[in-house]
């Protein structure tokens, strides 16, 4: 519908005001450049660079007779108002003096239609306030939307027709975005909270993560310097069984040798006593003999030069035999010997008692290795089955739980365990870990049997 009296073009609009988004410009520049007419005060006219077209009332008569208000609501035309309905032919003719000019189809459109004053002054605005105070193109930064909130509030004071809609409109949308400040200022503790028990999580982890370590090198270090001591009484022990060995042989030889030469001295010694026995044998039958024959001297004097001659074959052969002992077996050489012998018995037994109390420190140290190497593969059992806990998609006090659950099962275990059982119990469960998954557990009942409350 449109209708004209003294030169002024009065266009209704065709859509609702409420299906207008405010994001563009191009949707509500039909209402700026305000300047008021001398027409009828309910209409708010505004003039362009061309024509002059203004707002008509809220209700304007209608032809429909349905009584929804949705029937009898205003429509707007796109910006600007009066482009929709520009009409021209294709091709026009001129008159130039005399002369008719027929313009082609391009010449003979329409140039585009100007924008209203007070948007291009707005947007100018826009532009002159952004790159002075250099806001960026991010829509979360503040001063955008506080530079758009200002152009929205001069927007609503020159549009007075409009003014308490788009006023409601804003307070609406201040309103919610209040409102979503006030979740996010009541979730911010929430958030920091999370934040804080993050931290102490992470804290807590990396502050086990170091004593673990530092406890498993301080482990390692020990295992290195007993095995280092291991390996040196094992080094000690060879050396030791080696020298024993060497002096058993040298004291076999030894001891036999002199057991030759007392066998031969024990010979000597029975040939001699058998020598003497003969000679005071021999004495008493020439004593005898002298006694019998006291009264011839010539067979005395023979008897004499017999007895002299064997007396000097006997003192000839004691001396040989003398010589020959002298010869094999020399008396000191013999104490010497068995000096030495002594000596050589203590030092054996020395060696022995040294090589025991060797054994009893190497059993020692590899029952205490055992020990260790039992405890070391218990604590990395431990840690194996803390780590894929940890690691686990679960609720933190299950984690917890479940935690304590597996301690109070090891402790109770190394309780109950003789150190075999608990040697063979930890290397199956090292095992075990190694090869993935977490142990059944029974849960510590603490208060299963607490007395029930009255009336259950």
């Amino acid at each position: 519908m449109t209708s004209t009296s003294s030169n002024v073009v009065t266009r209704f609009p065709k859509e609702p005001l409420g299906r207008l988004p405010f994001q563009g410009y191009h949707y509500l520049a039909f209402i700026f450049t305000l300047v008021q007419t001398k027409l009828d005060p309910i209409y708010k006219p505004y003039r362009g660079e061309e024509e002059l077209f203004y707002f008509p009332l809220a209700e304007l008569p209608t032809t429909s007779k349905s009584d929804n208000f949705a029937d009898r609501a205003l429509s707007i035309d796109p910006w600007p108002a009066y482009a929709t309905e520009r009409t021209n032919t294709d091709t026009q003719i001129l008159r130039v003096g005399n002369r008719l000019l027929a313009q082609s189809k391009e010449q003979s459109k329409l140039k585009p239609p100007p924008k209203p004053r007070f948007l291009i002054l707005l947007e100018n605005k826009i532009m002159r306030d952004m790159k002075k105070l250099g806001i960026s193109e991010d829509t979360s930064d503040p001063l955008r939307l506080q530079l758009y909130r200002e152009i929205f509030d001069r927007f609503i004071e020159e549009c007075a027709y409009y003014a308490p809609v788009l006023a409601k409109i804003k307070d609406q949308y201040e309103g919610f975005i209040m409102h979503l400040r006030k979740k996010i200022n009541e979730m911010q503790p929430i958030k920091e909270l999370l934040w804080v028990a993050s931290f102490d999580a992470d804290k807590r982890v990396n502050e086990f993560q170091n004593r673990e370590n530092t406890e498993i090198d301080f482990l390692k270090s020990e295992r290195n310097r007993d095995k280092f001591k291991l390996d040196k009484v094992q080094q000690e022990r060879v050396e030791l069984q080696v020298t024993v060995s060497k002096l058993m042989e040298q004291l076999g030889a030894r001891e036999e040798a002199c057991s030759l030469e007392a066998d031969g001295r024990k010979l000597l010694v029975t040939e001699v006593n058998d020598i003497n026995s003969r000679l005071r044998e021999l004495e008493a039958l020439t004593r005898a003999d002298m006694g019998r024959n006291t009264d011839d001297p010539i067979k005395l004097k023979i008897l004499v030069g017999e007895y002299e001659k064997a007396l000097e074959r006997a003192n000839t052969e004691l001396n040989r035999y003398r010589s020959d002992f002298e010869e094999r077996v020399p008396r000191v050489k013999y104490e010497e010997a068995k000096k030495q012998l002594e000596a050589k018995t203590v030092e054996v037994d020395a060696l022995n008692e040294e090589l025991e109390s060797a054994a009893s420190r190497y059993s020692l140290l590899k029952d205490h290795c055992e020990t260790l190497n039992t405890w070391r593969d218990l604590y990395n059992s431990q840690i194996l089955y803390i780590t894929r806990i940890l690691a686990a998609k679960s609720d933190a006090a299950q984690k917890v739980e479940y935690m304590n659950a597996l301690l109070f099962k090891y402790r109770k275990i190394v309780r109950e365990k003789t150190p075999e059982q608990l040697a063979d119990f930890v290397t199956h469960d090292l095992a075990k870990a190694e090869a993935g998954g977490l142990p059944s557990l029974t849960r510590p009942t603490v208060g299963r049997n607490r007395s029930k409350p009255e009336g259950e």
